[in-house]
């Protein structure tokens, strides 16, 4: 699927917007590992972006994805495919 960029609001951070267009994607490689951190952040209660985010963080940061994949599985709160997510993440870190 081609993503298409729509500003909604250019005080809407980049993050969010993606978020507001999912289940269109974005090229993730192209994005700052920042923006992967917010959307694992923020929408860790649900498998949306999220998912996307954890597994493309790892080519950016592996450190930082091995910080944030452990702390997904060990939330209570976050979502269980999000989780298992993070665990294939952890898998796939060098």
């Amino acid at each position: 699927m081609e993503y298409k960029t729509l500003i909604l609001d250019e005080r809407i951070p980049q993050w969010k917007q993606i978020q507001m267009l999912f289940p269109e994607e974005p090229d993730w490689a192209s994005l700052d590992e920042e923006v992967l951190v917010k959307l694992i952040e923020e929408f860790q209660d649900e498998p949306s972006c999220a998912t996307s985010a954890i597994l493309h963080l790892g080519s950016k940061n592996e450190e930082r994805c091995a910080q944030l994949a452990n702390w997904l599985i060990a939330h209570p709160e976050a979502d269980q495919w999000l989780k298992s997510a993070a665990a294939d993440a952890l898998e796939n870190l060098s």
